[in-house]
């Protein structure tokens, strides 16, 4: 049988609003890897983030998540699950940390400098304009790891990522410039999973997002780029679902991107068991295997 990958993003798509997963794809992706494929979550939450999230759903869930690799940093580590063992990283030299603060702070952008792996729950803020409640909701959460910066001090640390959060009531007009001036780096724009409304601007290493992660595991597992397919829900998963041989998201994508790839259900209406379905059916068919209905949407 040929192997197969398949990629699901976690928040808004995996998670469904009450941020725990649904009978249906969990029996999905448990049958997907039962027929030859290896499953995969590329999220953008941070490994501390994404450990938390795990916690929260409870140990019956937890222990039976049937998941093989989680790339998360929206890609800048790569780790087995459940064990944990992270196997790729990458991060941003001091100089490179320089230069994207100093772009930020020209905008007077405010934003975030998160420590290397694993320590990425740890950073310095930077805040020009007390109008952005996104923002300090996030230093809130974060409130035992987060730091105000010292800006008497120019000499930068290494680090994952720089972050910046753009509220809903500034233009974003500036970003045509912004990314011709950080092309050296990945820029990534994604909604944030907080208020729904503001813009988060992420910046990584280049080698750094969830196709190149993916794309990377492939290679480390064999696996032929039209043997893979991914499902997401957000700005921050185009990327992968146009790297894939089939990209799907859920039905509370954005409208631009259910435009450019198959539409699922909605991560509350089981959207991964039916790209799960979709994706596999006709191989496995193909396989004289029997891929239960139960797992295709309702």
């Amino acid at each position: 049988m040929k192997q197969y990958l398949f990629v699901t993003d976690l928040d808004g798509t995996l998670f469904n609003d009450t941020r725990t997963i649904s009978r249906k794809n969990l029996t999905a992706l448990a049958q997907a890897r039962s027929m030859g494929s290896i499953t995969a979550i590329a999220t953008g939450r941070s490994l501390y983030s994404f450990q938390k999230a795990m916690v929260s759903l409870g140990d019956s869930i937890r222990q039976e998540l049937p998941i093989d690799y989680v790339a998360f940093s929206t890609g800048a580590g790569v780790m087995t699950f459940p064990g944990e063992q992270i196997i790729r990283q990458h991060r941003l030299e001091p100089e490179e940390v320089a230069c994207i603060s100093n772009a930020f702070e020209r905008l007077e952008l405010d934003y975030m400098i998160h420590r290397p792996i694993p320590m990425t729950n740890h950073f310095l803020y930077r805040c020009h304009s007390r109008d952005n409640p996104d923002f300090f909701s996030r230093i809130r959460i974060y409130q035992d790891y987060a730091r105000e910066m010292d800006t008497a001090v120019t000499v930068f640390e290494p680090a994952t990522q720089l972050l910046a959060v753009v509220p809903p009531t500034r233009p974003l007009d500036f970003m045509a410039d912004l990314a011709n001036e950080l092309e050296p780096f990945s820029m990534i724009q994604t909604t944030s999973p907080l208020d729904h409304q503001s813009r988060w601007i992420e910046v990584f290493n280049k080698e750094v997002s969830k196709s190149q992660a993916i794309s990377w595991l492939a290679d480390d597992l064999n696996i032929d780029r039209k043997n893979i397919g991914a499902i997401g829900n957000d700005y921050n998963d185009q990327d992968l679902l146009t790297w894939v041989q089939k990209g799907y998201v859920v039905a509370n994508a954005p409208h631009d991107l259910k435009q450019q790839f198959r539409v699922m259900d909605s991560n509350n209406r089981d959207g991964v068991a039916g790209a799960v379905f979709d994706f596999l059916g006709g191989s496995v068919s193909a396989c004289g295997a029997a891929f239960h209905t139960s797992s295709s949407r309702s």
